[in-house]
């Protein structure tokens, strides 16, 4: 063999040794897993899924669930409720319509001092409520013994509705689903006709006192 053959068989050899290796080095292709896309979560959309209705927030960190509220707006017709206060008493919608004005008032419990003092407060100045043609009733996620205690504690005559199963809380869209599903502090004012006149909820949980829903009530007439 001569020199010239030898050099063809090596360049031949060597081109067969690289394409070995590079099959060995590649592989067979991998199947990739696709990336499933990013959704944001119901709070961050904005909706209002209800969170789980136990509550346990922690320390320093508590949410007030004021961004996730759905108030009825102004003009619209309030939820045609019926109910029954703590007293076993029916309280209903239609039991004001086309007579009074209506307040409603959403707290969060029995446990609330702050709601209690402003339930007190109403409380101190119901005959004027009464003397503008407008009644109040009050509305909170307890259960009856609750409503109740607070009803005795507070010496409340104003009708004290337990909503355990936040039906009304529901319904006016006041669920505070950062605390187990209880009533954000919120004030509905309800003309004779049954519509929704104003709200009030304040995103740091701020209580409209009863001198303040006093004057809304004279510049709504209702």
């Amino acid at each position: 063999m001569n020199l010239q053959a030898l050099i063809v068989l090596t360049l031949v050899a060597s081109m067969l040794i690289g394409t070995v290796v590079m099959v060995f080095s590649t592989g067979t292709p991998e199947a990739t897993t696709p990336t499933a896309p990013s959704h944001s979560s119901p709070a961050e959309a904005g909706t209002t899924t209800p969170a789980s209705s136990s509550y346990s927030p922690v320390a320093g960190q508590e949410e007030s669930g004021f961004e996730r509220l759905t108030l009825i707006h102004k003009g619209y017709l309030a939820p045609n409720f019926k109910a029954t206060d703590a007293t076993g008493a029916p309280v209903s919608l239609e039991q004001y319509t086309g007579k009074h004005g209506l307040v409603v008032v959403f707290y969060q419990g029995e446990f609330c001092s702050v709601c209690a003092a402003q339930l007190a407060g109403i409380q101190a100045k119901l005959s004027e409520f009464k003397a503008k043609g407008v009644h109040v009733i009050a509305v909170s996620a307890d259960e009856k013994a609750g409503a109740l205690k607070r009803k005795g504690e507070s010496g409340l005559t104003f009708p004290v509705v337990p909503d355990p199963q936040h039906k009304l809380i529901s319904a006016f869209g006041v669920t505070n689903h950062t605390r187990g599903n209880i009533a954000y502090p919120t004030v509905y004012f309800i003309d004779k006709k049954g519509r929704v006149a104003d709200t009030f909820a304040d995103d740091q949980m701020q209580r409209l006192q009863a001198p303040d829903m006093l004057k809304r009530i004279d510049a709504l007439n209702l």
